[in-house]
């Protein structure tokens, strides 16, 4: 009777552990897919900046401000 309980208590302890560690996996995952959406925006407006200087040098970029909104979306005003 014991060596079951102990084989329970084991069994549903570490499927437990394993459930919970797969749920913060996939929390990470969506993080880190996340982040290189908003790195691959960035890359985009850093490479619109460097193309708009390329053919208009005499242009001033005082007016162009990147902002990041709460929802982790680039605009530019």
């Amino acid at each position: 009777m014991l060596s079951i309980w102990i084989y329970w208590y084991f069994i549903n302890v570490s499927s437990t552990k394993w459930y919970f560690i797969k749920n913060e996996r996939n929390k990470l995952s969506d993080i880190k897919f996340k982040n290189d959406i908003v790195k691959i925006d960035i890359r985009r407006i850093e490479w619109e900046i460097n193309d708009n200087l390329s053919y208009n040098p005499n242009s001033s970029l005082t007016g162009k401000v990147l902002l990041l909104n709460n929802n982790s979306e680039l605009t530019m005003r």
